[in-house]
């Protein structure tokens, strides 16, 4: 973690809210968490996750190309450098 965020957080309390922000942007609606379940997952400890399958949008970038990609045809940008 990053110590300029200055955070007191645990690192297990950050993962586990990471994984469920993951699973809150999962592609397909139905396998997303409801809000009573995700305030179980943030506040339980004892509850197992679920792993997050693909998320709705994704984005890859290296220091020459930029491409953003989304699985619902909504964006689709491809830039190239010089």
């Amino acid at each position: 973690m990053d110590p300029m965020l200055q955070c007191e957080a645990s690192y297990p309390t950050l993962k586990r809210s990471t994984n469920v922000a993951f699973l809150c942007v999962q592609e397909i609606a139905a396998h997303r968490p409801s809000m009573s379940e995700i305030v179980s997952m943030l506040t339980n400890d004892i509850v197992n996750l679920p792993s997050p399958q693909q998320p709705a949008f994704s984005s890859l970038k290296n220091s020459f190309k930029t491409k953003a990609y989304s699985i619902n045809c909504i964006t689709l940008m491809m830039v190239d450098g010089r």
